[in-house]
């Protein structure tokens, strides 16, 4: 309660106050990222810290975010520094004392929008989402994104290209073809050659390695149990493959009971974030419900199967010809990148319920035809 009357008396100051953060000095020394997605989220954002920084060399990037996107950038060149976000007070000392000379916040969000104002960050670039409604936007949010440049990101087209939109005031164009863009992850040298040694142990007696990743990270995309259980024994009778369950110490239980019934390398919760980079980097392909680990492999070249669920599908899966989709026919998707609060959930289950194990194994087949 005391939180949200701070919130209310900070943001009729700054209203009232606070002069515009519209300020991009002509060569920025250092700038400011502040986002709390998920992990397959964070990654999505990789290409606009590598464009930063291709036009700004010596620039010094921060981000701000929590602790599972820390260790996913561990390791990134394009990223200087990383801050684990705690609360308001924090991250305006934090914010004072690096002096940024630029902010970017990525998603609409109030209490991000008034700790850069509160640290006087001279320019401040913020999203104004069209196309759609988005439950981020508060009015409060809305009435002091006018202190700061806005850019619109349109609701339905592909996300890390519309985030480039929030580049412009530091001069740094939309790119020609954003569903070109090159994620970026990195992993250590010790856990790429432990993962070499674990894969090619896998690799002795079948001809390739598949990853099912069995966790969502949102209870409203979960796969039932019998259909990834259905789809592996498809797999494991028409291929020599070794099939491999990932997933983090949370899916343990559901990978137990899915070993019951059908034989699998079960790996869920063995392998830490640079060692699960590592893995994901080295195999043949990764299945998943649109998921974190899907745009991880994404980020390194590996094939990809994206069991979309309730998600759109043109804002955020891995595109390109061995990264496939597989939804069902429908009159609209029910989650955004932008909106992933307000649905309808009876329909949202039955966009991910109804994609079943012979849907899936379909689009496996194109990527790894049976030889007649």
């Amino acid at each position: 309660m005391f939180n949200r009357f701070q919130n209310i008396f900070w943001f009729f100051w700054l209203l009232l106050f606070k002069k515009s953060a519209k300020k991009v000095p002509k060569k920025p020394k250092k700038i400011i990222f502040v986002y709390m997605g998920k992990l397959g989220d964070m990654v999505c954002i990789t290409p606009v810290f590598r464009a930063v920084k291709e036009k700004y060399p010596n620039i010094e990037i921060i981000v701000f975010g929590d602790n599972v996107n820390k260790n996913l950038l561990e390791g990134n060149l394009d990223v200087d520094q990383y801050y684990i976000f705690s609360n308001i007070k924090t991250i305006i000392s934090d914010l004072k004392s690096i002096e940024p000379d630029f902010g970017i916040i990525i998603s609409p969000d109030f209490k991000f929008l008034i700790s850069l104002l509160r640290a006087n960050v001279p320019g401040i670039s913020v999203s104004k989402v069209v196309g759609g409604f988005t439950p981020y936007e508060t009015r409060p949010y809305k009435i002091l994104r006018s202190k700061c440049f806005v850019a619109e990101h349109q609701m339905g087209n592909y996300a890390p290209g519309e985030y480039f939109r929030l580049l412009e005031p530091l001069r740094i164009p939309f790119p020609e073809n954003a569903r070109l863009l090159s994620k970026n992850l990195y992993f250590s040298k010790e856990a790429g050659e432990k993962m070499e040694k674990v894969v090619l142990e896998f690799k002795k007696n079948s001809e390739k390695v598949v990853g099912v990743m069995v966790s969502t990270g949102n209870k409203i995309k979960e796969w039932p149990k019998e259909n990834f259980v259905g789809l592996i024994k498809r797999i494991k009778e028409n291929y020599n493959f070794t099939v491999l369950l990932l997933g983090t110490k949370n899916d343990l239980s559901l990978a137990n009971e899915i070993n019951k019934e059908v034989e699998v390398k079960n790996l869920a919760g063995v392998f830490n974030l640079d060692e699960f980079k590592a893995l994901v980097s080295k195999i043949d392909l990764v299945i998943g419900v649109d998921t974190g680990p899907i745009y991880v492999a994404e980020a390194f070249g590996t094939p990809t199967i994206d069991i979309l669920g309730p998600m759109a599908e043109n804002e955020q899966p891995p595109i390109g010809a061995k990264h496939l989709v597989v939804k069902i026919e429908r009159e609209k998707p029910e989650l955004h990148i932008m909106n992933a609060r307000v649905y309808d959930w009876n329909e949202a289950r039955r966009q991910i319920e109804e994609i079943s194990p012979e849907l899936v194994f379909e689009a496996f087949k194109k990527l790894f035809p049976i030889e007649k």
